[in-house]
């Protein structure tokens, strides 16, 4: 079974239009006459094709409506592809990160690299070149920062900051 999609059909004589989708074999679902001229209804997204061309043909306005169902899922999904994708990769890279030695970092420790580095030794640590690192950086606006600790912004108050960890 397919995708399903509710659709409405506008015109006179609906009825006809009815039989005419039986006899192209769509089958139609939860059919609802909203007025005389007005009904609605659902079925597989593969008769849609189909029951356009029966409308044209009979006079008849279809306007399709959106996906139940699974098919509204796969909408849903397809809307959001950038925020799966990337919450994959965040697992993914929790996952890859989970299994790597962590490491401390001397920045600019150059000056004292052989003192540092015979210190380490005696201690029975060894320091190695590391062969890959990664950083994020994300920006805010203050006044973004500043409303979301604060509420309303206040000018008494200082400038707040966060970190994330």
């Amino acid at each position: 079974m397919g995708f399903r999609r509710r659709f409405t059909v506008e015109g006179l004589n609906l009825e006809r239009f009815m039989q005419a989708a039986a006899q192209a074999g769509a089958q139609l679902t939860n059919v609802r006459r909203e007025s005389g001229r007005l009904l609605t209804a659902v079925t597989e997204e593969r008769a849609m094709p189909t029951l356009a061309t029966l409308a044209d043909e009979g006079g008849w306005l279809l306007t399709p409506g959106e996906r139940i169902g699974a098919g509204r899922a796969a909408d849903a999904l397809r809307r959001r592809c950038f925020a799966v994708t990337g919450m994959i990769m965040i697992v993914f890279l929790c996952f890859v990160a989970s299994g790597m030695c962590w490491q401390i970092e001397f920045i600019d420790a150059a000056a004292y690299e052989a003192d540092l580095r015979a210190a380490l030794a005696d201690m029975g640590i060894t320091m190695e070149p590391k062969p890959f690192s990664m950083g994020v950086r994300i920006e805010h606006l203050q006044k973004t920062v500043d409303e979301a600790q604060y509420g309303r912004l206040n000018p008494v108050l200082p400038p707040a900051d966060y970190k994330l960890v």
